[in-house]
């Protein structure tokens, strides 16, 4: 028996309402539906796909000092379940930060005396 979870899902707009702040601060996470369309997560999904077989393939097992984390499928075949770097190594993901609507989403973390960012381009750490 599987169980579904009940709560509200909002829609990323121009802006963050009151009550998606609220929601946040109360429960920790929002959820927005259609950030993007099925055709889009498919072209994306694809290419994580791809660059995750061009890992496996070579026996990757870091990117920039970070270890990947491997597992299997349901078919018992190698998967990424932590692929660090996502965005700097598959240009589809790196091209969702391009929505203008991200830049919203900084207005729900608090203000903390730095800048409020979305990290793309992060450091590499040796």
């Amino acid at each position: 028996m599987s169980k579904t979870l009940s709560y509200q899902k909002f829609e990323l707009g121009k802006s963050i309402s009151q009550a998606e702040i609220d929601f946040f601060n109360k429960y920790g996470f929002i959820h927005y539906k259609n950030f993007i369309t099925p055709e889009r997560a498919q072209t994306v999904s694809a290419a994580i796909d791809e660059k995750q077989k061009e890992i496996i393939a070579k026996g990757i097992q870091k990117i920039n000092g970070i270890p990947i984390k491997f597992g299997e499928d349901e078919n018992s075949e190698p998967i990424i379940q932590r692929f660090p770097y996502t965005s700097q190594n598959v240009p589809e993901v790196a091209k969702l930060y391009d929505d203008p609507r991200l830049e919203n989403l900084k207005e729900l973390v608090p203000d903390a005396g730095y800048p409020r960012r979305i990290g793309l381009n992060e450091k590499m750490v040796l």
